[in-house]
């Protein structure tokens, strides 16, 4: 028969050992939580910091474009912007891998942060792309594009704002919850305790009733977790500005979001007895079609779609950029499509514009039979524009940019090749002053034979190259020649 004094020493090592784990997993979440926190602080002060690097990015944009400052005090500028937008862009990435890190499934500030910064994704590219224009050396180019590189500019930056806001005060959230949660673990601690010592009675005593209402509680906790996930996503779903859509198989809608249905003139009713294929144009049918079939073909693939929206009962339409993912269900059957979209009218016009301008330009210069040229003083290489090269007769795909030495040996003729490559070596001499031009006429052969006569004008940037254009001046110069032949012969 077993003795009672041997088993209340059994119930009390099961107790003391108890009392000790939960001290030691105590300690070990309020260390857990600790370092969770410091990681959140870090990420909510490297937001702010984004949303001042893009104001300052802006600024310095802004009084570039304004050329009112000295060379020197440009150049200056134009390296502290550069440097602005190297930090922006790692810290930008600094930013990416927080949220990259966190186990499934996400909480729904961390949810939001991820939807955020992939909306925020298209304006930091564009803030970035058009930063990199301004610390260009080409101010021919700022000087035409300059109104539109500031648009746009000025536009992104006012949305990136916006959006890193939003996540900066979803950090907060974060921040203040766990520090919440951290403050408590100590007192969670000593509950703790408490708690082991009921739950190890209970499970001496009714070993089979706690097990069963434990498992209930787990049930339950996990079904209200789930619904209130559920709510979660759908409320963040419903508040996005970008179009979210779910297609099943038989190609109907099963899912719009308010901004979708706002949008494009729709009811949650209409759209649900729709086809996709009836809310776009007949010539886009079969690309989407080819899209499908790529979604359903690989599950968990995104397939990009650029693609023209129209409104309902209407020709008036809205450019649209779409990423499309088969969606895979517990057992890995796929029955949905899910495509998120973006209204990208406004990008695809002003992209149109800047090719307009840029082509009206060229084909300005072809007409002059014009060609722009740059000098690089450091490497000693020339390019030649794409007008440029053409007079030169030089083939489209090859290289833009040759050494001097062989630009004035291949295509400068002997006998003016001393006097120009004079002129060259003055314009490196002066490389140091930003007031000092160059013009003089030489004879070339082309790649074809043809000789012609060119007029070359040039001007020092600074202390790295210059700038220039050359002309076709052969007609006038066989005029001047015939002329002069004229007045010898009379």
């Amino acid at each position: 028969m077993k003795s009672p004094f041997r088993k209340l020493v059994r119930i009390s090592i099961i107790l003391f050992v108890s009392v000790l784990l939960f001290n030691f997993f105590g300690y070990y979440l309020m260390h857990k939580k600790s370092a969770e926190n410091e990681k959140y602080v870090q990420a909510k002060s490297l937001s702010g910091r984004q949303q001042t690097l893009s104001q300052v990015i802006a600024k310095d944009a802004v009084i570039l474009s304004a050329n009112i400052y000295s060379q020197s005090q440009t150049g200056a500028l134009r390296d502290s912007l550069n440097q602005n937008l190297i930090n922006f862009e790692r810290q930008q990435q600094q930013l990416e891998k927080v949220i990259e890190g966190e186990p499934l499934p996400l909480a729904p500030s961390v949810f939001k942060i991820k939807l955020l910064l992939t909306s925020i994704k298209t304006s930091y590219e564009d803030i970035v792309a058009i930063g990199r224009e301004f610390t260009q050396v080409d101010t021919t180019l700022l000087h035409f594009n300059r109104a539109m590189y500031l648009r746009l500019l000025l536009d992104n930056e006012q949305k990136y704002l916006v959006l890193m806001r939003n996540i900066t005060n979803e950090y907060t959230i974060i921040v203040s919850e766990k520090t919440k949660e951290s403050t408590t673990i100590e007192a969670g601690k000593f509950i703790s305790l408490i708690i082991a010592v009921v739950c190890l009675i209970i499970l001496v005593l009714e070993p089979a009733f706690r097990r069963g209402e434990k498992n209930y509680k787990e049930l339950q906790g996990a079904r209200n977790e789930l619904l209130n996930e559920k709510k979660h996503l759908a409320s963040i779903l419903q508040s996005q500005t970008n179009y979210v859509i779910r297609i099943n198989r038989k190609g109907h809608f099963t899912y719009a979001n308010t901004s979708f249905l706002k949008t494009f003139g729709y009811t949650r009713e209409e759209l649900e007895q729709m086809l996709f294929i009836a809310t776009i144009f007949p010539k886009d049918i079969p690309r989407c079609q080819q899209i499908a079939d790529e979604c359903w073909n690989n599950p968990g693939k995104i397939v990009q779609l650029l693609i023209r929206k129209p409104f309902k009962n209407s020709r008036q339409f809205l450019w649209t950029d779409w990423e499309f993912l088969a969606l895979q269900d517990e057992s890995g059957h796929v029955k949905e499509i899910q495509g998120i979209g973006l209204n990208v009218t406004e990008k695809l016009l002003a992209q149109q514009v800047k090719e307009e301008a840029i082509e009206t330009l060229s084909y300005a210069m072809a007409y002059a039979k014009m060609g722009s040229w740059k000098l690089d003083f450091v490497n000693q290489e020339i390019m030649l524009s794409k007008e440029f090269r053409a007079l030169l007769a030089i083939e489209e795909d090859s290289a833009e940019k040759m050494a001097v030495d062989d630009f004035l040996n291949e295509f400068v003729v002997p006998e003016d090749l001393l006097a120009v490559s004079d002129e060259f070596a003055r314009a490196i001499q002066n490389k140091e002053n930003p007031d000092y031009e160059a013009s003089f006429s030489c004879r070339v052969i082309t790649r074809k034979g043809w000789m012609k006569y060119l007029f070359v004008k040039g001007k020092v940037i600074d202390e790295n190259g210059s700038f220039g254009i050359a002309q076709d001046v052969t007609s006038q110069k066989e005029s001047e020649n015939a002329l002069v032949n004229s007045e010898q012969k009379f």
